[in-house]
């Protein structure tokens, strides 16, 4: 049975990282039925990213994120991309010049020098938006962001201005890296399973691998014999006709 999708919820900064690409709030940002937002987004080092930082601050609204992986290329040419999560619509609220952390179903692997675009549809009042954008982030923890544009925006966001504020991300260890979704389940042994084995079930069990030992062996005999009187039958087919 699949477990039900995370629902988007406040991070806090002590569960990811937070890097930013704006230093300042805009004006007024409104929307369409047809708007989206979107930037193209590398790091030097390999991540886990969690969530993404929507602006508000006018009313209730409504978001539906999409992540793509562009390739170590795709900073240069911009392609369409694999699709790597996708969230159902979420709604969401937030006080003015503040930011909701939307959490995506999955933490996704950014691997460094890789390019990813991040595509968000918004609907709702007009909301707040970042001025003086960045396209290159050093954050805390040291790990270089790089932004670029994105041609699949459609309603003004760039590296300059506009939607899309913050990504939530950790640097990868032992501890953060995702686990693949196609593993088989681990299935744990119970206390009262190790308590029924005994001595009479490993001298059983040795029993059986003799038996099977035995019967492997006769069963090769039986083989290799077969194979002689063929050769044997074939030589004396050759010889006397």
């Amino acid at each position: 049975m699949q477990p039900p999708p995370a629902q988007a919820k406040e991070v806090s900064q002590n569960e990811y990282q937070i890097v930013s690409r704006f230093h300042n709030y805009g004006g007024g940002w409104g929307y369409s039925g047809h708007s989206v937002e979107a930037i193209r987004f590398m790091s030097d080092t390999d991540i886990v990213v969690g969530g993404v930082g929507m602006f508000g601050g006018r009313g209730e609204y409504s978001c539906k994120l999409k992540i793509y992986d562009l390739g170590y290329d795709g900073g240069g040419h911009e392609k369409e991309g694999v699709l790597l999560v996708e969230t159902d619509e979420v709604p969401f609220e937030c006080p003015p010049r503040c930011k909701y952390n939307v959490l995506l179903k999955k933490m996704i692997t950014v691997n460094a020098g890789k390019w990813y675009l991040i595509l968000a549809r918004i609907s709702g009042p007009s909301s707040d938006c970042g001025s003086s954008g960045q396209g290159t982030v050093t954050t805390e923890d040291q790990v270089v962001f790089s932004f670029k544009s994105s041609k699949k925006a459609n309603n003004g966001t760039d590296v300059n201005a506009g939607q899309i504020p913050s990504i939530l991300y950790k640097i990868i260890t032992q501890e953060t890296k995702p686990i693949p979704m196609d593993l088989e389940p681990i299935h744990k042994i119970s206390k009262m399973f190790g308590s029924t084995v005994s001595t009479e079930c490993f001298e059983s069990l040795v029993l059986l691998l003799n038996w099977a030992w035995s019967t492997f062996k006769v069963t090769l005999n039986e083989l290799k014999d077969k194979v002689n009187n063929f050769i044997f039958l074939e030589f004396c087919f050759f010889f006397f006709y």
